[in-house]
């Protein structure tokens, strides 16, 4: 049976025949009510895989006041001579053994603290608004216990269905609206992969328009500017004017402006063109327009 040396007045048995004898194992520095021969004792250090996250205990069968010696690497270590290690005296890939000695007998066990594998402290994901046509981007943050190179690795799936890149990057090309966006990510250094990063399932929103045209240069008696604009769903935009001179107007299908101009046309005048699709998202676009009238004709 293997005894804790820290536990506290366990009662032991022994068998001679048919008859029972108890007998007591003590606290360290007690002593133990009977005598035990010369031998080897059983000696067992926990945890079974140790790594520099978790402290040292010995364990040993056998009775008596026990001394406790602990080495790393062969060489001992001072003043660790207790039943404990403390997890701050060894690093990964370090050889720990310890010799027990107990009531005439000696016993030693040995040990390799093991890889501690890396962890994902946060995943941020950019940008803010996400949506159709616009690259996903995470940048995970991750540490290592034994002060490894953490790397990483990636899986997408739209729909439930994996996407093949290994990229912290998913193209907006590869959803629509509606799609469910989900992202596994996978920490790990040299020796192995710790626990990996699963995240929420995103829905992709409605996209905004944008507007791609610019307001063109013009002469003459009639301003025309045919806006243009795109929506990543592709979905059908209507336009409006939120602010125009008086006597301006758009086509709110096709996105025409036009404008007829006189001498009542001078001076600045400030225009806001909006675009918008079913779902209430809008693009605008604002400018100025300052014309100057002449007797020959109008003009920007």
């Amino acid at each position: 049976m293997l005894v804790l040396l820290s536990a506290i007045s366990l009662a032991a048995c022994t068998k001679d025949g048919n008859e029972t004898r108890s007998g007591s194992l003590r606290q360290e520095g007690q002593t133990a009510s009977s005598q035990t021969h010369a031998g080897k004792l059983d000696v067992k250090i926990l945890p079974d895989a140790p790594t520099v996250l978790t402290d040292l205990q010995a364990l040993y069968s056998g009775r008596g006041i026990a001394a406790y010696q602990w080495r790393k690497d062969d060489q001992p270590l001072e003043g660790e001579t207790s039943s404990q290690l403390l997890k701050d005296r060894f690093l990964k890939g370090d050889r720990i053994s310890v010799v027990v000695a107990a009531g005439g007998e000696q016993g030693e066990a040995s040990i390799t603290i093991g890889n501690s594998p890396p962890t994902i402290t946060s995943v941020p994901f950019s940008p803010e608004h996400i949506y159709a046509g616009v690259d996903i981007t995470v940048a995970p943050i991750g540490s290592d216990p034994d002060g490894d190179v953490v790397g990483f690795r990636y899986r997408w799936a739209i729909n439930d269905k994996d996407v093949s890149e290994d990229t912290p990057v998913l193209k907006g090309s590869l959803f629509k609206r509606g799609d469910k966006i989900n992202l596994i990510v996978v920490p790990y250094d040299q020796d192995g992969e710790g626990k990996p990063f699963v995240s929420q399932n995103m829905t992709i929103p409605n996209a905004p328009p944008k507007i791609i045209s610019d307001p063109p240069e013009f002469h003459g008696d009639v301003y025309a500017y045919q806006v243009v604009a795109e929506d990543p769903d592709g979905d059908p935009l209507t336009y409006s004017l939120a602010s125009a001179p008086p006597g301006m107007s758009i086509d709110a299908r096709t996105g025409m402006i036009k404008w007829n101009i006189d001498e009542k046309s001078a001076g600045t005048h400030g225009v806001e063109v909006i675009a918008q699709d079913p779902g209430g998202l809008k693009a605008s676009q604002k400018y100025s327009l300052t014309m100057t009238v002449t007797d020959q004709g109008a003009g920007k």
